[in-house]
């Protein structure tokens, strides 16, 4: 659920636990409360977005051929 994946990500970047959990309310807020989402909620999900991809590194598939 996205409750549950905000918690996980929080566990692994506690740091970033106020950005993820703003990120989750805004989502189950439209998603599931119906209502609209509004320009203070997308900016504050955006600002927090930022913060989240600046400071995790992107997981990357190992290349092919280069397998321990």
């Amino acid at each position: 659920t996205p409750l549950e994946f905000g918690a996980a990500l929080a566990g692994l970047r506690p740091q970033l636990r106020l950005d993820l959990d703003a990120i989750t309310q805004a989502y189950l807020h439209v998603r599931y409360g119906e209502a609209p989402e509004d320009a203070e909620m997308v900016n504050r999900v955006l600002a927090g977005w930022d913060r989240v991809r600046r400071n995790v590194a992107p997981i990357r598939a190992p290349e092919k051929g280069n397998s321990p």
